[in-house]
């Protein structure tokens, strides 16, 4: 027997894909669908990741979200089905973090046990600690810039991984700086090219250093990128626009109308 490449892979990860937007729109029980159909690929981490995410976001955009058909104690079951259990636990913990409900998320991961984070071979949920990570970094909890360091090492390149730890920085306003800034423009720089969500977030951080030029080609290199109807991003976009050039426009000394500086 071959083994799966991962041509293979990607296109069994997209049929769940599909199978899961039909489900949110017809099913109540979406997650627990969702979550029977990972368990039966035999998705990894990552895979439930990326899969777990899209399908959280998009159900909260439609009203159905996770939040709203499962409960604290489906995210953090013990049913012995790794895969399925774990896929619950991505959903509610994404579907948290998209409304920033940072506390939520910590109670969940102060309510797991190990054998929960880790598989065999000792690969570790790093999509659980990135998750827990972006609630910690949102509420600016001492120390929190100390973790991003370590979870990188982690889960390295993972895309969905990096954009939690990257929604921690930028919630997190309490956060030291410059050290805050630094790592998300860090971030955002291994995120893959043409990612809107990216120049968004360095935008932001290039604003609160004083670049505004740089932060206002981020923003609109970000409104650029962004696909068409997606009218909830968009709106973020745009305020962080209107940020950017009040601070610029402030920065700017005014003129008397003869020309001397008022």
């Amino acid at each position: 027997m071959s083994t799966p490449t991962a041509r293979d892979r990607a296109a069994v990860l997209e049929t769940i894909r599909t199978a899961g937007t039909g489900l949110i729109a017809a099913d109540g029980a979406w997650p627990q669908q969702v979550a029977r159909l990972l368990s039966a690929a035999g998705a990894s981490w990552r895979e439930s990741a990326d899969v777990c995410a899209d399908l959280a976001w998009m159900a909260r955009a439609q009203g159905r979200s996770a939040l709203l058909t499962m409960t604290a104690a489906q995210a953090t079951q013990d049913s012995g089905d790794l895969v399925h259990d774990r896929a619950l636990r991505h959903l509610y913990l994404a579907t948290l973090r998209y409304d920033l409900r940072c506390t939520d998320i910590l109670d969940i991961f102060a309510a797991l046990d190990n054998d929960q984070l880790f598989e065999a071979e000792q690969v570790t949920d790093d999509y659980t600690l990135a998750l827990t990570g972006f609630a910690l970094l949102g509420t600016s909890e001492a120390g929190s810039l100390r973790l991003v360091d370590p979870l990188l090492k982690l889960f390295g390149d993972h895309v969905k991984s990096l954009h939690a730890l990257l929604h921690g920085l930028w919630l997190g306003a309490d956060l030291p700086r410059p050290g805050r800034e630094q790592h998300m423009l860090d971030l955002a720089h291994r995120l893959p090219e043409g990612d809107p969500i990216a120049a968004y977030r360095a935008a932001s951080a290039l604003r609160c250093l004083g670049r505004l030029p740089q932060a206002l080609a981020a923003i609109d290199l970000a409104l650029e990128l962004l696909p068409a109807g997606d009218t909830t991003v968009h709106a973020d976009l745009v305020r962080e626009r209107l940020l950017i050039t009040t601070a610029r426009d402030l920065s700017i000394p005014s003129t008397s109308s003869n020309g001397t500086q008022s």
